[in-house]
């Protein structure tokens, strides 16, 4: 009686692909042991190969009485490199009152976590604090924070122009001049009711005697506008308002 046998060996079986953080490479593949030769598609010849990069790799290992072979598709992904940014850490104020701040960024994230919870893209909020906003990726995360400082010491200011006044030459409100605290004047000007401005300063000592060009101008409605920066802040504001001209 003759016996025939075959020799049996298992399968290769590479796994499932997938998708791997770079900072878990290099990692190891490998076939069943018991196979006379393999060849891998990177060109490796031995039982397991080990691989830095992603890709797909395909394993065909001999034996006596046939071949088997496998193919696993491993996915390389990375942390993200781009910069969250949500803005400056800044000043939320404005005439000593506590202001409304939208805080977000342009770019569309997967995700999105506030410091207060919130996962919208953007949020409202007023409360002095520091807020920071997360998102998190497949292999790391973007973070970056910015904090509301409310209203700083010293910020109050004011403006003040007289309602009317009187070019009469009597000596009393001959001339208009405006009074402020704590701001960095710009210029002013004023402007009769057509638009037309009669009237320019970038010295905010110097006052407006009614007249333009040497003549006296009509009793009336007159416009006035002041350029000025607020304090600490230095941000750039315009008031407007009336002046009526009477004799």
């Amino acid at each position: 009686m003759i016996t025939i046998t075959h020799p049996t060996v298992a399968p290769i079986d590479l796994g499932d692909d997938l998708s791997l953080c770079a900072d878990e490479f290099p990692i190891t593949l490998s076939a069943p042991s018991n196979y006379s030769t393999y060849n891998w598609s990177n060109g490796a010849t031995t039982p397991s190969i080990n691989i830095e990069q992603g890709g797909t790799y395909v394993a065909v290992a001999n034996y006596s009485c046939g071949t088997s072979i496998d193919t696993v598709m491993i996915e390389k992904l990375y942390p993200p490199n781009d910069i969250l940014m949500i803005g400056d850490d800044r000043y939320n104020c404005e005439n000593q009152q506590l202001t409304t701040v939208t805080l977000g960024i342009s770019a569309t994230l997967p995700n999105y976590l506030w410091s207060n919870g919130a996962t919208t893209p953007t949020i409202s909020v007023s409360e002095p604090d520091t807020y920071w906003l997360r998102s998190d990726f497949a292999c790391g995360s973007l973070i970056d924070s910015i904090t509301l400082r409310g209203c700083p010491p010293n910020y109050d200011y004011s403006i003040l122009v007289p309602s009317a006044f009187s070019p009469n030459n009597d000596g009393v409100n001959d001339e208009i001049a405006i009074l402020f605290h704590n701001i960095t004047f710009l210029k002013w000007g004023i402007y009769d009711r057509w638009g037309r401005q009669v009237f320019e300063a970038e010295n905010a000592e110097q006052v407006w005697d009614g007249k333009y060009q040497g003549s006296q101008l009509p009793i009336g409605v007159y416009m006035y506008k002041i350029e000025y920066l607020t304090p600490i802040l230095e941000e750039k504001k315009v008031k407007y308002g009336n002046i009526i001209l009477i004799r």
